[in-house]
């Protein structure tokens, strides 16, 4: 190598007219064993939330069938785990600490 360097050009990506799901869980950190998962819109069908350990493995699954539903991880060791909301083609992700 000659220690010679150059830049690329930069690229930005824009989506336009996407209304996606959003996802509000609380309380987080979670300290009861119980916590909620809010969407922005109804369900057309129904969804999934897996959570996930911080290797990456899922520790739970659960069907959602409405805009709120009751998440139980008693059992589960404290630590922090990512739940990932699936509703049809959208996907959101979101960290969680459990004490």
């Amino acid at each position: 190598m000659d220690g010679s360097f150059a830049y690329s050009n930069i690229l930005s990506l824009e989506e336009q007219g996407v209304s996606g799901v959003e996802a509000a869980i609380y309380p987080n950190p979670v300290y009861e064993g119980l916590f909620y998962i809010y969407l922005n819109q109804p369900l057309v069908d129904s969804g999934t939330t897996r959570i996930l350990d911080s290797a990456g493995i899922i520790v739970r699954e659960f069907n959602l069938r409405d805009a709120l539903t009751q998440i139980d991880v008693h059992g589960l060791v404290p630590g922090i785990y990512i739940v990932i909301v699936s509703t049809g083609a959208e996907n959101t992700c979101q960290k969680i600490i459990i004490y």
